[in-house]
């Protein structure tokens, strides 16, 4: 039976555990014939199989670069075992209705046959220029290296290394605690945001490629909107106030306090509600924020750098923006990406400072709190800026509708579940810098509508040792 099976047979109880009638994983002759040290686990950590989810609020379903990102933790710890989608949640219908499912079968197929045939020190090097373990996140388990610096997408005969770019308020990593979603930065069309480079961009790159999503827009002034701290019982106004006496920074979700807004049986549905506006005093202190939406065991959480003074109107369109900011990140309950987001069974609204530089008191003032009621918006013809070379696309993006502008010029715009609806060429897209990004659509909005945005570089290729032509 063994010499009919490609990959050992696991059983899965909540954990990875290998088939008791497997224990030939253990012989040296087994070792060396997979070329080094190799896991049994799924993906190589037990969050990283490929994600295959009907979309829903929350998250929208993984395009290539998160698959990837999950993926290649089962590269990283040499795993037999390549896993795609989840035994509760990846049904029949999921196959069906998911756009991308076809390009996520041959993505994993393609990434297991050349994880099977490369040599562990091409292993060590992608692992090594592309994960680290950061201090503040505990390692996890068979694969120490928890937070993402850059991504290797396989393209054919090559893995190729793409880095993120990020801003002053969002990073430019991905972690293992939200299941390696991509950082990403949330700026409006018809402004322009300066680029942070980390320094895996420093000495330049090869190609430059950008992804995103249109979000809603809102009205702060919209009778629809759901006014959160009269739920909260607090009153117009919340003071809010932490001290971090020690030398090093703190992140601490135990300084929120959580109010009930609606009870288990009848929870509030907050499915055309994802953004949030408040009124913020900001003190200047550094620290960062923290709105978060609870349902059950899951939990959004919406950030708010305090890099400002003074009464500030605070607008953030989506949940996912919490995973990309820099002082705050996926953290506790915010953090859960494998079990959906019931954004239609909210029962709770926690709000504090989350972050504290070392040393640091942060006192303010919120008011007007606020879950933001959904307006749908169309840009039509985009064109789009990344450094010093603007392109012009063509094509209708709507609510929720996610976009690529691939290296070869490529402009691509999908629905919220990765159909294709229609793409088109700008022509050569070689940008000389990556400094800035922004995106005006050819035919004027009634106001600014929001974008969740990717931009990155690639800076190095290493060959797919299981390519075949």
């Amino acid at each position: 039976m063994y010499e009919n099976l490609d990959h050992p047979t696991a059983v899965h109880t909540s954990g990875d555990l290998v088939t008791p009638g497997w224990p030939e994983h253990r012989f040296n002759a087994v070792r060396t014939a997979f070329h080094g040290p190799f896991t049994t686990s799924p993906g190589g950590t037990p969050s990283a199989s490929a994600p295959l989810m009907i979309d829903s609020a929350g998250h929208p379903q993984p395009g290539l670069e998160e698959v990837t990102n999950q993926i290649f933790g089962g590269l990283a710890g040499n795993t037999r075992e390549f896993v795609i989608g989840n035994d509760m949640f990846t049904t029949l219908e999921a196959y069906d209705r998911i756009g991308n499912a076809g390009e996520i079968l041959d993505l994993v197929r393609a990434y297991k046959s050349g994880s099977f045939a490369m040599s562990e020190e091409q292993r060590q090097h992608m692992v090594a220029v592309s994960r680290f373990t950061e201090p503040r996140r505990k390692a996890n388990g068979l694969f120490a290296k928890n937070t993402a610096t850059a991504q290797w997408m396989l393209e054919g005969s090559v893995f190729r290394k793409w880095t993120n770019t990020g801003t002053s308020e969002y990073h430019t990593l991905s972690f293992a605690a939200s299941s390696y979603v991509p950082s990403r930065f949330y700026v409006r069309t018809e402004s322009t945001q300066a680029l942070v480079l980390p320094p895996g961009l420093w000495s330049g790159f090869e190609r430059a490629a950008v992804v995103g999503r249109l979000l809603p827009v809102f009205n702060a002034t919209s009778a629809m909107n759901v006014d959160l701290l009269a739920k909260m019982k607090t009153g117009p106004t919340l003071r809010l106030s932490a001290s971090n006496s020690g030398g090093n920074e703190s992140w601490d979700e135990g300084r929120l306090t959580s109010y009930s807004v609606a009870p288990a049986s009848a929870p509030l549905n907050f499915t055309r509600h994802q953004g949030v506006g408040l009124f913020v005093d900001g003190d200047g202190s550094g620290a960062t924020l923290v709105v978060r939406f609870i349902s059950g065991n899951v939990a959004r959480d919406y950030a708010v750098p305090l890099t400002f003074t003074g009464k500030q109107w605070i607008e953030i369109p989506a949940g996912e923006q919490g995973w990309s900011v820099r002082n705050w990140g996926p953290t506790g309950k915010g953090a859960v990406v494998w079990v959906a987001m019931n954004y239609d069974k909210i029962t709770d609204v926690a709000v504090g400072i989350g972050y504290l530089p070392a040393n640091t008191t942060s006192t303010v003032t919120i008011s007007g709190l606020q879950a933001l009621s959904e307006i749908a918006a169309s840009i039509v013809d985009p064109k789009i800026t990344v450094g010093d070379q603007t392109v012009q696309a063509k094509g209708t993006l709507s609510t929720y509708d996610q976009f690529t502008l691939d290296h070869d010029g490529t402009f691509t715009i999908y629905d919220s579940a990765w159909h294709f609806i229609s793409n088109c060429s700008v022509g050569a897209f070689h940008p000389t810098n990556l400094t800035s990004f922004a995106m005006t659509p050819a035919v004027a909005t009634a106001q600014p509508v929001w974008l969740e945005v990717g931009v990155s570089g690639s800076t190095e290729t290493v060959p797919n040792p299981g390519y075949t032509a």
